[in-house]
């Protein structure tokens, strides 16, 4: 049996903005001071006095289970369809600033004194703000027009390379129009349009595995086409580049047509590079 005392503690109040459900949680003792256990009915009443006064809203849980005392509730339905609709409309409930008071009724017990609703509640009833009531309006935007900038000039844009100062696209190969079958080629004056070379005796060449460096090295009268590196587990490349019959790197901008070479490297220098190399006659 329930005593005939239950004692509220100050609830907790949590709203959510859409839908509008208001959430009440607190926890009961019995007269003994012992927390109020199981299953209960409770009623929540909001009024509009402290004693007396007129009933705004009312909805009646039937079984509300109590955890050492602890239950919550959310309020979303309103039996007093006459003074605010169903569900719960907090803005007609809130409207004009007067005081709220909250009721409980548990078991047909009445808890006594209500309880007066704080300003989280409060919140459901505010509404967006007028122009003129948002503070520290920058000077610019206190007539509330959007005088914001559609274009801006290339010479107002701040740290612009110092190529793109004269705001031109000095595109290199933007004036280069390749015909069907051919393709950009660096030489040493720069870039131009050039038929795709003619293959033949194509093979893969492999060069010896080692720490220091691996080689693959093209047969006579064969071209690098393509290359590269391998290295063993936990190692890096650290150098891959085509190089002619004397080991001299191929820079950018010299013709392929002398690598004969494919070199690798690797880090840390315990770890092994294996160089690969297609090597075709041109």
């Amino acid at each position: 049996m329930i005593a005939p005392l239950l004692l509220p503690v100050v609830a907790e109040l949590a709203l959510a903005a859409i839908p509008p459900i208001m959430t009440y949680s607190g926890r009961l003792y019995t007269n003994t001071g012992t927390p109020l256990a199981g299953v209960h009915e409770i009623e929540v009443r909001i009024y509009d006095q402290a004693v007396g006064g007129t009933t705004l809203f009312l909805q009646t849980f039937s079984a509300v289970p109590t955890t050492d005392g602890y239950f919550s509730v959310e309020l979303t339905d309103d039996s007093l369809t006459s003074v605010v609709t169903d569900p719960l409309n907090a803005e007609a409930l809130f409207a004009g600033g007067e005081d709220r008071y909250l009721q409980l009724t548990v078991d047909d017990e009445v808890l006594l004194p209500r309880q007066r609703l704080g300003a989280v509640p409060w919140a459901f009833a505010a509404g967006p703000p007028a122009w003129d009531e948002v503070r520290d309006v920058p000077a610019d935007f206190a007539d509330g027009v959007d005088d914001g900038l559609t274009s801006v000039s290339w010479s107002e844009v701040l740290d612009r390379p110092s190529g793109f100062v004269d705001g031109v696209d000095n595109d290199l190969l933007a004036g280069l129009t390749c015909a069907v079958g051919q393709f950009l080629v660096r030489g040493a004056s720069g870039w131009t349009c050039s038929a795709a070379p003619a293959l033949h005796n194509c093979s893969w060449v492999v060069g010896t595995t080692a720490t220091s460096g691996s080689t693959a090295v093209c047969p006579a009268g064969r071209h690098i086409v393509s290359g590269g590196c391998f290295t063993s587990t936990g190692g890096s490349i650290s150098q891959s580049y085509p190089a002619d019959e004397d080991g001299e790197g191929i820079l950018n901008g010299e013709a392929m047509t002398h690598a004969v070479r494919w070199h690798c490297g690797a880090q840390p220098t315990s770890s092994y590079s294996t160089a690969y190399a297609l090597c075709c006659q041109l």
